[in-house]
């Protein structure tokens, strides 16, 4: 690894490590106070038993956890490229005897170590916090009727998987907006297509179904609906399922609620981060200095750009028609709005793709 582009890298990034560590303790200390409450409110209510205490309190910072990363994510990316994107400067790379692969290597390993140190310190923190509060947290498993499950809920294994969940989530969040930065030659413009882009194939199914509403069964609609949440990595923390605890006489007395299909969302999880890798390295690789006026550089790009502005602009006024305006229109003329949407989009996407070009 090239000395030079590390410590040009390393230099650029410290202040984004320094806002990574502070949102870790800042999360850290949300996660003491959360466990603070609970110790508090015992001495006014009592002890509570059959509740498993520090993966709810957990679950009281992940939402925080996920929005102030992802945060991070998208002013790391704008750090990372913000020189790279100014054509005179990104000349002068080129003519250093640095392959594009070395840079990219480099840039890469910086941004995903940042991410990487900070979860460390934030995992570290809580187990730590988790530690100092098991003197009581003891005390509320001795009065349940059945410790166990509870236990096995708030023990470090459990507190493991569901950050490590959170951290691919972000990762791949991550490598995704870095990727399409190879894509674009506008950072702010990157950045926020590559927002939408995220959301986009959960967007378009989940709308679909009102399209699909007035054609196909409900339980189709609901099967649409489920599958589109997989296509929203962003909801793989939230998305629960319910563990019945019985007692000895068989009745329901507890529940835990669990990541649903965690193994599988771990996989797609290091999937997408493996593809996007891939990508960027590959549009890296193929990227001219002569492109450089261009928005979008790729053909491949300017085609997939059109058609999902074309799809989302359309699916959007449906959203319009059925969740702002709700009115009650003939399905020829729904069907006419939407294919007007898309025209629209159609027609502002083929203007910006055309930018730069000669």
């Amino acid at each position: 690894m090239n000395k030079s582009i590390l410590k040009h890298e390393t230099r650029s990034m410290k202040w984004i490590l320094l806002l990574s560590i502070l949102v870790s303790l800042f999360l850290i200390i949300m996660f003491s106070i959360i466990l603070n409450e609970m110790y508090g409110r015992m001495f006014v209510k009592g002890l509570e038993g059959n509740t498993s205490i520090v993966q709810n309190a957990f679950r009281d910072i992940s939402p925080m956890i996920l929005i102030l990363f992802t945060i991070v994510s998208v002013i790391q990316v704008f750090i990372q490229f913000r020189t790279e994107k100014d054509e005179e400067i990104k000349r002068f790379l080129e003519s250093l005897p640095i392959s594009k692969g070395e840079f990219f290597k480099v840039k890469l390993s910086t941004g995903i170590i940042n991410i990487t140190l900070a979860f460390m310190i934030l995992t570290i923190g809580i187990i730590i916090v988790r530690m100092n509060n098991m003197f009581w947290i003891k005390d509320v498993y001795g009065i349940s009727i059945i410790s166990e499950p509870f236990i096995k809920a708030d023990g470090v294994a459990s507190l493991l998987k569901e950050i490590g969940i959170i951290y691919l989530i972000i990762l791949s969040f991550y490598t995704f907006l870095f990727m399409v930065q190879y894509t674009f030659t506008n950072l702010v413009g990157g950045i926020v297509t590559g927002i939408l882009v995220w959301l986009a194939p959960g967007f378009i199914l989940y709308t679909s179904t009102y399209i699909l509403n007035e054609f196909i069964r409900i339980s189709a609609l609901y099967d649409l609906t489920n599958f589109s949440r997989w296509l929203i990595p962003w909801l793989y923390a939230f998305e629960r399922n319910t563990i019945w605890i019985y007692d000895g006489n068989g009745m329901v007395f507890a529940n835990i609620k669990i990541i649903e299909n965690l193994e599988i969302k771990y996989i797609i999880s290091l999937a997408l981060i493996i593809i996007n890798i891939i990508i960027g390295n590959k549009f890296n690789k193929d990227s001219k200095v002569e492109n450089e006026n261009m928005i979008i550089p790729f053909k491949v790009i300017r085609e997939i750009f059109k058609i999902g502005v074309t799809i989302c602009s359309g699916l959007l006024v449906s959203i319009i028609l059925n969740e702002i305006i709700r009115i009650e229109i003939n399905n020829s003329i729904y069907i006419l709005f939407i294919l007007l949407g898309g025209a629209i989009g159609y027609f502002i996407s083929k203007k910006i793709t055309k930018v730069g070009i000669r």
